[in-house]
């Protein structure tokens, strides 16, 4: 009897995110098309250690993207931004396990300058805060930003995120030491902010109440 094919084990493995206006799914090779549109823009990386991106670079990060997708367990998740319907790539975000603190995670996210301020960035992060905490073991997710990138402050504000120290002469960006700010958020702090603002857009296969309420 043929066997049926398997099925490639990232795929399996990490489950599509949606929330009102997006679709966070994990990465494909086609996909280095779209993300270089913005990588290879010069400004677009100004505060972050790595681009402005060569299509080489790019088709190496979407590789690299596909890979840890395949690992178990997975260490690096990487989601592409679609819009909804499907028609565009707008940007990704990440969710990394700290190995050296395991009961937290990290999070990152990009989104082209085409579709930025529409709140697409803050839409992407909620959505993989509350993905962090359906993830067993997880008790705290940071995000992290060069303190002269305010647009990723607020992101990360919106998204309920408190500031929890400032890191000095974190790294270095074009051959200049950098300080970077780090936001935190705690499970418990995140049912009080869905409580405070209790029409989510984001929705999983699992809830997160408050500690009140019903409201996801």
């Amino acid at each position: 009897m043929k066997k049926n094919p398997k099925k490639p084990k990232g795929d399996a493995i990490i489950r599509p995110i949606y929330t009102e206006r997006l679709l966070l799914r994990p990465y494909v090779p086609d996909d280095w098309k779209q993300v270089h549109v913005y990588a290879s823009i010069p400004e677009f990386s100004q505060f972050d250690v790595w681009g402005p991106n060569s299509i080489e670079d790019t088709k190496r990060f979407v590789t690299d993207c596909i890979v840890k997708a395949s690992e178990n367990p997975i260490q690096r998740y990487e989601f592409a931004v679609v819009l909804k319907d499907g028609s565009h790539l707008i940007g990704g975000c990440t969710l990394k396990r700290n190995a050296s603190a395991p009961g937290q995670a990290g999070i990152g996210y990009a989104i082209n300058p085409e579709y930025q301020n529409s709140g697409y960035a803050t839409e992407a992060a909620a959505a993989l805060i509350r993905f962090a905490f359906q993830e067993p073991g997880l008790s705290l997710v940071y995000a992290q930003c060069d303190t002269r990138n305010e647009a990723s402050r607020r992101v990360m504000e919106k998204a309920g995120m408190k500031l929890a120290t400032v890191l000095r002469n974190h790294q270095e960006i074009r051959g200049i030491m950098t300080d970077s700010y780090r936001y935190e958020i705690l499970l418990e702090q995140l049912r009080a902010f869905i409580h405070a603002n209790s029409t989510s857009k984001v929705k999983l296969d699992g809830t997160i109440t408050c500690a009140n309420c019903d409201t996801e």
